[in-house]
C-alpha cells in the first residue's frame, strides 16, 4: 500500500502541467515497489486537487474529521491497559487501513491504551499523543485513533477522555486527527459541542498491473 503524504505546487508553477507530470512519477515509484493500492488524503474543499486525483483514477472513499472540544470529566471507573503504540498490531482488533497520519508508526511521542468491560473482555483502544505548556499542565491531547466495538455513549467516552487525560479536576481540549465520520464516535462528539475544524476526503485507487 502506498500513502501520498502531500502534493503540492508553487504558485508560478501552477497551470503549466507539474502537477500530472508528479502524479506520473509517483506511479512510477508506486510500480517500482509493487504497491497495489494507493491512497491518500485531499481537503474537501479542494476541489482542483480532487479533479486532478481522480483523473489518476482515485475515488472518494470516506470523508475525515479533524473536531476540537472539551468535556466534562467523568468518575466512573474505566478499566484500561496502557500499553506502547507498536503493541497495537499484535491485537487482532486494531485498524490499519487508516490514514497514514493516524497509524501507530506516524505517532511520534504517541500513547495507547486498551479499554475492558467488567468481565475484561475489550470495548475499545486509542492512540493518541499529550502535550503540556510550559508550566507541565495538560495542554491537549491529540487523538488519532479511537474504537469502540460496544455500544457508543456519552459515559463510555467521557470514562475513556478521563483515563487519557489523567484529570478529573478540569475539562482538556482533545482534537480527533483524520477521523472517519463512519466512526460513530464522531457524530456523539458532535452531538456533545464538538467544533469541526477541517474536514478531508479520503481517496483509494486499485492499483492494475
Amino acid at each position: 500500500m502506498a500513502w501520498n503524504g502531500g502534493t503540492g505546487i508553487a504558485a508560478e508553477y501552477r497551470g503549466k502541467g507539474v502537477s500530472t507530470r508528479l502524479m506520473e512519477e509517483a506511479f512510477k515509484v508506486y510500480s517500482e515497489a509493487g504497491a497495489v493500492v494507493a491512497t491518500l488524503e485531499a481537503i474537501k474543499e479542494n476541489e482542483r486537487a480532487i479533479r486532478l486525483y481522480e483523473k489518476f483514477g482515485y475515488e472518494i472513499t470516506d470523508s475525515l474529521f479533524y473536531i476540537s472540544g472539551t468535556l466534562e470529566l467523568s468518575y466512573t471507573p474505566l478499566t484500561c491497559e496502557s500499553i506502547r503504540p507498536e503493541q497495537l498490531p499484535m491485537f487482532s482488533f486494531y485498524k490499519e487501513n487508516v490514514p497514514w497520519q493516524c497509524q501507530w508508526q506516524s505517532v511520534r511521542s504517541g500513547e495507547a491504551q486498551i479499554y475492558f468491560d467488567s468481565h475484561q473482555n475489550p470495548i475499545g483502544y486509542s492512540l493518541y499523543k499529550r502535550t503540556w505548556d510550559q508550566n507541565g499542565i495538560l495542554e491537549k491531547v491529540f487523538l488519532y485513533q479511537l474504537e469502540l466495538f460496544d455500544e457508543v455513549n456519552e459515559e463510555t467516552i467521557k470514562a475513556i477522555f478521563t483515563s487519557i487525560s489523567e484529570e478529573q479536576n478540569k475539562p482538556v481540549n482533545f482534537m480527533t486527527i483524520n477521523a472517519s465520520l463512519s466512526n460513530p464516535v464522531i457524530p456523539l462528539l458532535l452531538d456533545l459541542g464538538f467544533e469541526k475544524k477541517t474536514e478531508q476526503v479520503q481517496m483509494v485507487k486499485q492499483i492494475k498491473y
